[in-house]
């Protein structure tokens, strides 16, 4: 996928309909691609749509915390979810 298309995909999932913070959004996404690489998700995995559930709750998170983080280290609460998936995506291939 390209990255227009995954930054359609994750505007979609934030509801953002502006141009305004793309920049600050196609940073999260590159952010969130290397925790998932980091948390042991292979390369292969990219087209999985769990993938790209992952990256939209990752970005998501930051996005719609990104004054509180830039006061003071914040971690994912209640990543439940996104940790479910990476499992998923670690030991479906």
């Amino acid at each position: 996928m390209d990255e227009k298309a995954k930054l359609d995909l994750v505007k979609n999932y934030l509801n953002v309909d502006f141009e305004d913070d793309d920049n600050l959004i196609k940073a999260l996404i590159e952010s969130g691609e290397e925790y998932l690489k980091n948390a042991g998700v292979k390369e292969t995995q990219k087209n999985n749509k769990l993938y790209f559930l992952a990256l939209s709750i990752f970005v998501h998170f930051y996005y719609i915390n990104r004054e509180e983080t830039t006061k003071k280290f914040y971690t994912l609460k209640n990543d439940n979810p996104l940790s479910s998936i990476i499992q998923q995506l670690k030991f479906s291939e």
